[in-house]
Formats: structure tokens, C-alpha cells, sequence
């Protein structure tokens, strides 16, 4: 065998590893597994950067609490099948899931047990409390969802069980806290490979294929900045890790 053709094969099997030990699921993938890394500024498979707002402007900031730091191990167009325009994956258990149009989907890595803030006000529309963590399920997965003044909607989802701090028609201001981070739901291709992470997407209308505000299961994301990350990068890119910073409320 030739070294050129040996080179080539090594490149596959590696390539091959690499997508099977990075988490995915019915929300977002990620975690402690391997990085898989996108082209810079999502500029691949249906994400351009033109398409995102000025981050000064943005009415959204990260989902977490001012002064903590986390890494977006899946990013907008990244490699990860969760992330691309159109994917189908198999979750631990066999099943295939339909992930749904996630290319603008954030998944940032986080332990289990961080307090998740909302990005933007709005009315608790969905909340999911009841599923353990760790069940691998594409349907087991804790979530929220929250409704924009202008109809769209955030959802956060892999939250731990019975962490959930708000209820259904609540209305929230950006920053509150509204559940702990974990693992519930399809998080990763490999038990070996634990991946606790939040996965936060917004869905804007004209909704296409889904019934939001409450199931927007299938509902095509749209690309999010935030204005109080650091450093200021349009979009997030997949192996940063961000700093929130202070924001008005």
C-alpha cells in the first residue's frame, strides 16, 4: 500500500472517531468529548455571516450569569450532525432522531448544576421538568421554552430534573434564572463520554414545520448574537470559551 493512500485512510478513520465520540442530540451535542472544528465564522453549509445581527445592537445575551465563562463546544455549522442545516442521527439507543433545521444552535458546556438564565424577556410558553439526566432519549429532554415580544422564541434545553425555576406564563426579564444545567435527553453518542451542556436556539416566524410556541420541535433556528460576550465574535465560534459580561436589563 502506498504512503499517499495510507495517509488517506488514517485521515478517514480519524475523522471517522472524531464524529462518533462528539455528543449530539435531539437538542445539541457537545460536552467533554472531542472538539470537532467548523470553518471560522460559520461560513459553511447554509450560515453566513451576514445573516447575524451587530452584537451592540442584539437584544440577547449568553445564557448564564455575569462573570462565568463557557465553552461553546458545538457551534453554528459546525461539524457536529446536530448543527447541520439537515441532519438524521442515531442515539445511543438506536433510535433515529430528526434534529430538525438546528444550524444556528448554540450548545455550551457546562456541569451539571449551573444556574441558566434567559437570553431575552419574554413569557414561559414550555417548560419539561421530569426526565432524569443521563437517559439518552431525543424525547426525554428538561426544557424551557420563552416567547419574544416580537413572536419568536428561545428555548434551552438538558436541563437537570426537577430544577426548573419557573412555570408556564411566567413572564421573565433578561438575566433571571430559570433552571439548573445537566444532561437530560440525547446528549451523546457514547455513555463512556459524559456531556452535560445547555443547547439554546431561537426559532423566528414564519414557522415552518413545527407548532411553536410551545412544541417547536423542527422549527428552523435563526442566527443570535449576544451582546455581552467576551470576546465579541459574530457568530460564537465553536472551541471559544465566553465570558458574560455586565448588561442592562
Amino acid at each position: 500500500m502506498n504512503s499517499q493512500k495510507t495517509k488517506i485512510i488514517i485521515m478517514s478513520y480519524a475523522f471517522f472517531l472524531s464524529m462518533i465520540m462528539t455528543g449530539c442530540g435531539g437538542g445539541g451535542g457537545g460536552g467533554d468529548s472531542v472538539l470537532l472544528t467548523p470553518i471560522p465564522n460559520a461560513t459553511v453549509s447554509g450560515c453566513f455571516v451576514e445573516d447575524y445581527q451587530d452584537p451592540a445592537a442584539s437584544p440577547y445575551v449568553l445564557p448564564y450569569q455575569v462573570g462565568m465563562s463557557f465553552l461553546v463546544n458545538n457551534g453554528n455549522c459546525g461539524l457536529s450532525p446536530t448543527h447541520q442545516p439537515v441532519c438524521t442521527v442515531v442515539n445511543a439507543n438506536g433510535r433515529v432522531e430528526r434534529c430538525g433545521d438546528a444550524r444556528y444552535a448554540y450548545d455550551f458546556a457546562m456541569p451539571i448544576g449551573i444556574v441558566v438564565t434567559a437570553a431575552r424577556g419574554g413569557k414561559v410558553t414550555l417548560v419539561v421538568d421530569g426526565f432524569s439526566n443521563a437517559t439518552n432519549g431525543g424525547d426525554q429532554d428538561n426544557q424551557v421554552n420563552i416567547q419574544h415580544d416580537d413572536g419568536s422564541v428561545g428555548s434551552y434545553i438538558h436541563f437537570s430534573p426537577n430544577s426548573i425555576f419557573v412555570s408556564v406564563g411566567d413572564l421573565v426579564s433578561k438575566g433571571d434564572p430559570i433552571g439548573l444545567s445537566g444532561s437530560s435527553g440525547f446528549t451523546t453518542f457514547d455513555p463512556a463520554f459524559p456531556n452535560p451542556h445547555l443547547h439554546f436556539y431561537v426559532s423566528e416566524p414564519p414557522f415552518i414545520n413545527c407548532n411553536p410556541p410551545v412544541i417547536i420541535s423542527g422549527c428552523r433556528s435563526a442566527p443570535v448574537t449576544f451582546n455581552n460576550a467576551n470576546p465579541p465574535d459574530v457568530p460564537l465560534i465553536q472551541g471559544t470559551t465566553y465570558e458574560a459580561l455586565p448588561h442592562s436589563h
